[in-house]
């Protein structure tokens, strides 16, 4: 593995502990929903790294199998948010995160975030939790983030397998792989591992720092 022009990194569950955050706040958004409540919130557990607005709409229309009309798409959006901002502002970040990105700004390598939470709300999170100036840039959805890293290396060059993609989801590994940048797999201790054999993991950021330019194989 070649030493990194720069790096991508997920949000949640990377740079801070907020998936368990994110699950409780699905279980209370779908709480009135008693039939259903369950397999929703397994729903939502299989698909970290998808938009909130994508997965409304599949649990509309596969598990509750009834239209959802674009001003409820949206109030249940605000209304996840509602439940969300302050605790991710206030949950414990992934051991090793602020150390790995302040020694990857100290080393010049630029970094970003990629992440399946709406952009505005990202960048009020990032900004609240102090993060802000060890991104280049902080982006979100509504972009899918194989169109977001995409964009990033249009912007700043080098091949795609020089970059690394710091991700805990196949999502993430799956928009690594779309561009041809190198993946890396954070597994949380006793968490499922779905990814592939030959996929680099770490179990949190404090790996990262083992070595300035990569991580074990």
């Amino acid at each position: 593995m070649t030493d990194p022009v720069g790096l991508v990194f997920d949000f949640d569950g990377v740079i801070v502990e907020s998936v368990d955050l994110k699950t409780d706040a699905f279980r209370t958004l779908f709480a009135h929903e008693r039939a259903h409540v369950e397999a929703i919130v397994a729903y939502h557990r299989r698909e970290p790294g998808m938009s909130r607005y994508e997965k409304f709409d599949y649990v509309y229309r596969h598990i509750l199998k009834r239209p959802l009309e674009p001003d409820e798409r949206d109030a249940l959006g605000a209304r996840f948010g509602e439940l969300v901002t302050k605790a991710v502002e206030c949950c414990p970040e992934v051991p090793g995160a602020t150390a790995c990105l302040r020694a990857q700004l100290a080393a010049g390598r630029p970094a970003f975030l990629a992440s399946a939470t709406p952009e505005g709300e990202l960048r009020r999170i990032v900004e609240a939790r102090g993060l802000t100036p060890y991104f280049r840039g902080v982006y979100g959805s509504p972009r899918p983030k194989a169109a977001i890293v995409r964009a990033i290396l249009d912007e700043y060059g080098g091949e795609p397998a020089d970059w690394w993609f710091v991700g805990d989801a196949m999502n993430d590994w799956r928009a690594a792989k779309a561009i041809g940048m190198t993946f890396i797999g954070r597994v949380k201790a006793g968490e499922p591992d779905e990814f592939p054999v030959e996929t680099h993991r770490i179990p949190d950021l404090t790996t990262l720092l083992m070595s300035p330019t990569r991580p074990p194989a």
